[in-house]
């Protein structure tokens, strides 16, 4: 192979990723906590495993007990539901003691700061998004670093902004939410009068959506560290670790699927199915196939057989088109601005009155639903004497069946049900086209789970549910839907070798001087997407990758810099790469200058990808690690 030359690094470059090599642990963790860190809500689950079942020769039980992930009670919410996904911290932002998270300490705070302006403070949402580096680099961002983002922190009462680095923010959400999960834990050992667990033998395991990149997988881990989940600050330790959102539903639907289906369990080896994850931010869907059934043990084991895909089709959506499509009408501009630029207002609309309607929605019954706009007008400071205009100009412009009704003496709103329907198009289109191309792809899967927060909404379980059985599907949707992730993750906690083969999801490659343009690095491709990354690792174990070369004979390092791209680009500059990580090789002098070559091999065996540069004249290896789930 034609030797390919990096290009000498700039100035002094970290390895933030650098890492010894390490060991497994001897036994399976039995006190784990998971953290579903969601894009618009959150929740908490964590189990203690009893061992001495095991030592009796019987099938260890996980038992999993879970709650949204709020730093007060909400009265509002069940204990099966998740949390709005906000941090609040004090006016000091130094003071890390006194962050909260979810949305009733939120509005508290909101409350305390208007009755009292020293009582003011800083909150953040919508932080999760910042690291959806595929969706900004589809917006037109280049050269995403999320280490490098900012958060923008609103105050409490009134329009003053600040900024705060991201990694901050979410370090600060899940030192909140992992003393919580602490506390939730201990409080259970002390119910099943068993020792109360030390920090240091609790495992953590942090949920995030499958389509994300390594570099966000990687961000999270550092987060976790920076949080003090645990003492150990080696970024790629066995008691932190990353679960895709379908894997954590996927262990846990089977669960539910066996208990109400035990005559089918002989048959599950070799059974493909799909995983269908519509949260509030993405839609992830996953393909895989059962490898094994150890009924005795209680144990599945997968191959991925589809790379995770999916889109920014989450539930969000479905108060946007509301928001776009009906309130801005209806308000008129200047109200409308005064409603979307407070999030208390806001979230207490959402909270007391649409998200009923959404989570009851059925569109077979063609009821009218009712949106009462009281509380919204006092909290907007507005008498609503507009807004009979305003729906009349809306009426104007819309079809006989798609008119709302506004009683000025009630002050409700009145939307027909197929209005309401078509707020949920943004998701549901999407996700449709997108089983199409995958059941062409693979018509011998005949399972599938729907599962996320919108996975227990009615409508848009019917509307998959029919989409799928048209090509001889079942859609099965698990109880506590929304929390069969967190639940499967805690599952994923205690064994996380469930799943094995796995397929590259993107294009993995290097950044090389590139002789004709020094200042325009190119990509050199080492992993292509869709490759079974187990043969991968196995070929380029036998085969390296390589050679690559320093540029200069007096250059004394060479920088290998890891990137990603859904395309298969030219350049490391291009829109769809993402860089990953990186590390910095001290090259040899006294090796001649003809002979300084290093290959690549790459290593799948666990959850981490590792690459292994290695120096063809001493033998000497430098290791690289970044796929962390």
């Amino acid at each position: 192979m034609e030797a390919r030359r990096v290009r000498p690094p700039a100035g002094a470059i970290r390895v933030p990723y650098m890492v010894p090599r390490g060991t497994a642990q001897a036994q399976a963790p039995s006190q784990i906590v998971a953290i579903d860190f969601g894009t618009t809500r959150s929740a908490l689950a964590w189990t203690i495993v009893d061992e001495s079942v095991g030592q009796r020769g019987l099938a260890v039980s996980v038992d999993v007990e879970c709650k949204y992930a709020s730093s007060q009670n909400e009265p509002k919410l069940f204990a099966s539901d998740k949390a709005d996904t906000i941090l609040v911290i004090d006016q000091d932002t130094t003071d890390t003691s006194k962050d909260l998270i979810g949305p009733g300490a939120f509005l508290r705070r909101v409350e305390e700061a208007q009755e009292q302006p020293t009582k003011g403070g800083w909150y953040a949402t919508d932080f999760k998004m910042m690291l959806d580096v595929k969706t900004l680099a589809a917006a037109g961002m280049r050269n995403i670093n999320v280490e490098d983002s900012r958060c923008t922190l609103r105050a409490l009462v009134g329009e003053a902004k600040k900024e705060m680095p991201l990694l901050e923010v979410i370090t600060r959400y899940l030192r909140v939410a992992g003393n919580l999960g602490y506390q939730e834990i201990c409080s259970a050992a002390g119910k099943r009068q068993k020792p109360v667990p030390q920090r240091s033998d609790v495992t953590w395991v942090i949920t995030v959506p499958a389509i994300w990149t390594d570099q966000s997988r990687m961000f999270m881990r550092k987060a976790a560290l920076d949080a003090n989940l645990i003492q150990d600050k080696q970024l790629f330790s066995d008691r932190v670790r990353i679960c895709l959102e379908p894997e954590g539903a996927a262990l846990q639907c089977f669960q539910n699927w066996l208990k109400d289906r035990p005559t089918e369990a002989p048959e599950l080896k070799d059974k493909k199915f799909m995983v269908i994850d519509l949260g509030g931010g993405t839609a992830d869907i996953t393909v895989h196939q059962i490898t094994e059934w150890a009924r005795l043990v209680n144990r599945l084991t997968f191959d991925e057989i589809e790379a995770p895909s999916g889109g920014p089709w989450g539930g969000r959506l479905i108060s946007e088109e509301f928001f776009l499509r009906v309130l801005q009408p209806v308000l008129g501009a200047t109200l409308f601005s005064k409603f979307i630029n407070n999030d208390a207002v806001r979230r207490r609309f959402l909270y007391d009155h649409f998200n009923s309607v959404i989570a009851g929605y059925q569109p077979e019954d063609g009821a009218n639903h009712i949106l009462p706009l009281v509380e919204l007008l006092v909290d907007l400071q507005d008498d609503g004497s507009k807004l009979a205009a305003n729906v009349a100009a809306y009426n104007g412009q819309t079809s006989a069946d798609n008119q709302i009704v506004y009683n000025a003496m009630r002050k409700t709103l009145r939307v027909p049900s197929k209005v309401v329907g078509s707020w949920f198009l943004p998701i549901v289109n999407p996700v449709r086209r997108h089983l199409d191309t995958l059941t062409a792809k693979h018509g011998d899967v005949k399972l599938a789970f729907l599962v996320g927060g919108m996975g227990g909404n009615q409508y848009t379980y019917e509307l998959p549910k029919v989409h799928l059985g048209q090509r001889g599907i079942a859609l099965y949707q698990p109880p506590d839907t929304g929390l069969a992730i967190v639940k499967g993750a805690t599952r994923f906690g205690r064994d996380e070798s469930a799943f094995g083969g796995r397929i590259s999801r993107t294009n993995y490659g290097l950044q090389v001087h590139n002789q004709s343009n020094p200042k325009e690095d190119k990509f050199s491709l080492l992993i292509p997407k869709g490759e079974k990354l187990i043969e991968f690792s196995a070929r380029s174990k036998r085969e390296p990758l390589g050679p690559y070369s320093p540029v200069t004979e007096t250059q004394t390092q060479v920088a290998f810099k890891l990137y990603e791209s859904d395309t298969l680009p030219t350049y490391t500059s291009e829109p769809s790469c993402s860089f990953i990580a990186s590390v910095v090789v001290d090259v040899d002098m006294s090796v001649p200058f003809s002979k300084r070559k290093y290959t690549v091999s790459i290593n799948m065996a666990g959850t981490v990808m590792e690459g292994y540069f290695t120096d063809t004249a001493s033998g000497q290896t430098f290791r690289i690690q970044w796929s962390s789930r």
